[in-house]
């Protein structure tokens, strides 16, 4: 039975830890631009609604 994502993905072949790790740090290496700012983005969005959600007082930051 094929993975499903066999065709985008080499870090699912049945290999050792090290050709694992190594095949992860390669596709890791070569991400696509615009995937990675909205990935940012998001996450940044996530961490100042965490913040707001726990009243973080961000003035401890500007003063």
């Amino acid at each position: 039975m094929k993975h499903k994502f066999d065709d985008q993905r080499v870090t699912v072949q049945k290999t050792n830890l090290k050709g694992t790790l190594k095949n992860a740090l390669n596709d890791a290496k070569h991400t696509d631009r615009a995937t990675s700012r909205r990935i940012g983005f998001i996450i940044m969005v996530l961490v100042f609604i965490a913040l707001w959600i726990i009243d973080f007082d961000l003035s401890l930051f500007f003063s």
